[in-house]
């Protein structure tokens, strides 16, 4: 089921370093970011076949409403430093986009548009 994971961070004077090296239990086969999101729009609305994905928000806020079998949870996204963890089975929809908001996503195969399944919720 969705999980938030701690995304590893290092602190001194000049600011913090946050990584995602050794933080995912997966290998990271794409990386894309969700930007300048016009206030009231929804991203996602889909799950897939294979593809486990890292949502974090690493500027701003949203918020992800989670789907899987009969079962909804919503996750705010408020930290740079906590990540949501999504297997691929999980209907998500992001919504709620602070302005400037910066949404980074991380997943586990490549782009692939037969790999989404895309369903209204």
């Amino acid at each position: 089921m969705a999980r938030f994971i701690n995304i590893p961070s290092f602190a001194d004077e000049r600011g913090i370093l946050s990584t995602l090296e050794g933080a995912l239990p997966f290998s990271v086969r794409r990386i894309f970011f969700i930007h300048s999101v016009p206030q009231g729009a929804k991203r996602g609305g889909h799950r897939h076949h294979e593809t486990t994905l890292l949502l974090l928000c690493v500027s701003g806020s949203c918020e992800v409403l989670v789907k899987r079998e009969g079962n909804e949870r919503r996750f705010r996204l408020d930290r740079p430093d906590t990540g949501l963890l999504l297997d691929p089975e999980e209907w998500r929809l992001m919504e709620n986009f602070s302005e400037g908001a910066v949404l980074l996503a991380a997943a586990s195969t490549a782009y692939d548009p037969s790999d989404y399944i895309c369903e209204p919720a």
